[in-house]
């Protein structure tokens, strides 16, 4: 069995003969004279008897079942063309050579060739498998779903998975989504222990798998040590989400105190930063995933009072771009989801009047949920997203239109 990396390489070599074809034939019913009948065959251009395909199938899942990635290994994809026919007497060596291992998702994309013993090609193929323990960063089988995400059952997970501000709001809401989508969730907060512990207890009532983590995202000395040590106890990182703010403060622009601006910006960009270096470290070539919490104030003239919070969030939306550009081929994306006006904590100030008002100022006639924005945000990191990067995507009911 090879170690589970881009451009491991393993192989499969079958003969196929009459008798197998025979064998074939009696076990799936599949009696089509073009398999079984030489005249017939022959009648049709061919010169004797037509291995049925689905017999290179079952090699293919010999070679992946047994050697790469090996033993417990479950499909969940299989794209082949066929480009020309295998016949009794014909061996086939397979080959397949790993593409891409993602532990967002917790799966190995492989590109499948076969040859027969002339050296002609009469296969292409390209799979998608789960991983199972110790050969990638999941710890264990994630089953897709429908919609292509990974579900998540008890001990299922597609990966590690560091989210901030998690205690409420969007941050739980997006905690919830990715424990749901397989990802093993730890929940960053700050102060609010019974909070996030509601939010933990919730994930793992629903078999999904969450642990409660203490981050500080002002103190970036502190922030640094915090995240390297939950690395080292919990496994790597394959994404972050930084939904954490702390208290924001409301004055004119001709009062404002840069102190606070520089405390936004440490918090926002400077754990930020932190956070997606290590993300990118640990994938090591496999996916990784970094969004960050944006705002649509980004878009338009912000309100009064919110300078801080506005030019910290847009030097935020720099730092998506730059680590975008440079983090894209090593396999990681980054990209940040700004929704309008939220019901959380940060406009608990807001009367019922202005939060009305400001949904009227939408397309949808709706102020966006949390649950709005954790929807973007497990979409993101789906392996639909895998070539969305360095987007910043309103989530906004149309009251923003960039």
């Amino acid at each position: 069995m090879s170690a589970l990396e881009v451009g491991a390489v393993e192989q499969l070599s079958l003969t196929v003969s009459e008798a197998t074809l025979d064998a074939f034939a009696a076990f799936c019913g599949d009696t089509n004279p073009l398999h079984m009948d030489g005249t017939f065959a022959a009648a049709h251009g061919f010169a004797t008897r037509v291995s049925h395909g689905a017999i290179l199938v079952a090699a293919i899942s010999a070679l992946i079942g047994t050697k790469l990635p090996g033993p417990g290994a479950l499909w969940r994809r299989l794209q082949i063309d066929w480009t020309a026919p295998v016949f009794p007497g014909d061996t086939v060596s397979l080959s397949a050579l790993v593409k891409r291992v993602s532990g967002v998702d917790g799966s190995a994309q492989l590109a499948i060739t076969g040859e027969n013993q002339n050296g002609l090609t009469v296969l292409r193929a390209t799979a998608v498998v789960g991983l199972v323990d110790g050969k990638g960063s999941s710890d264990s089988i994630s089953s897709p779903s429908a919609d292509g995400a990974s579900v998540a059952g008890r001990g299922h997970t597609g990966g590690v998975v560091l989210v901030s501000g998690a205690s409420r709001g969007i941050g739980a809401a997006i905690a919830e989504k990715l424990a749901a989508a397989g990802h093993r969730v730890l929940c960053g907060y700050h102060r609010s222990h019974d909070a996030v512990a509601a939010v933990v207890s919730r994930i793992e009532q629903r078999g999904g798998s969450a642990l409660p983590v203490v981050l500080d995202v002002s103190d970036l000395g502190v922030a640094a040590e915090q995240i390297d040590d939950l690395r080292r106890s919990q496994g790597s990182l394959v994404g972050v989400v930084h939904a954490a703010t702390p208290d924001l403060p409301f004055e004119k622009a001709a009062e404002a105190d840069w102190t606070h601006v520089d405390g936004l910006l440490r918090a926002y960009v400077g754990w930020g930063l932190l956070a997606a270096q290590r993300v990118v470290a640990d994938a090591a070539g496999r996916e990784g995933r970094v969004v960050f919490i944006g705002t649509s104030y980004l878009h338009g003239p912000p309100p009064p009072k919110m300078l801080a919070y506005v030019t910290a969030k847009s030097a935020l939306w720099g730092l998506t771009k730059a680590l975008a550009a440079e983090f894209g081929s090593k396999g990681t994306t980054v990209n940040m989801v700004s929704p309008s006006m939220v019901q959380t904590d940060l406009v608990r100030h807001l009367s019922e009047r202005h939060l009305l008002a400001e949904a009227r100022k939408s397309a949808t006639r709706t102020l966006t949920t949390a649950d709005d924005v954790a929807a973007l945000v497990g979409f993101l990191f789906s392996e639909a997203a895998q070539q969305i990067t360095g987007a910043e995507m309103p989530c906004a009911g149309g009251a923003v239109m960039p």
